[in-house]
């Protein structure tokens, strides 16, 4: 099970709060934590690509900056994890959680 920083971090907030959260590709959203899991990469656990790890869901509250990829809306959900990983992530105040390593 893959345990990386970014979700070390999440697993320590409380649902309902919430959080702004960046992505590179000019996508800005504000959400609310709801759950904390497990997940899969879906493959085959023979398959040398498997992977497990940790993940959580957010429900979206609002919507400030979007790109023509996003897809979803106001109150969809969507996953924050390894395979879907934000460049930053804020607490409503301001506070940093996360960020990634800027190599």
């Amino acid at each position: 099970m893959i345990v990386d920083e970014m979700m070390h971090n999440l697993y320590k907030i409380s649902g309902g709060t919430l959080l702004h959260i960046f992505w590179g590709n000019d996508l800005e959203i504000l959400c609310k934590m709801d759950l904390k899991y497990e997940s899969s990469n879906c493959l085959e656990e023979d398959d040398p690509n498997y992977k497990e790890f940790y993940a959580c869901c957010v429900e979206i509250t609002k919507i400030i900056k979007s790109n023509d990829l996003f897809d979803k809306k106001e109150g969809d959900f969507i996953e924050v994890s390894i395979d879907n990983e934000p460049s930053r992530i804020e607490l409503e105040d301001g506070t940093l959680v996360w960020e990634k390593n800027k190599i």
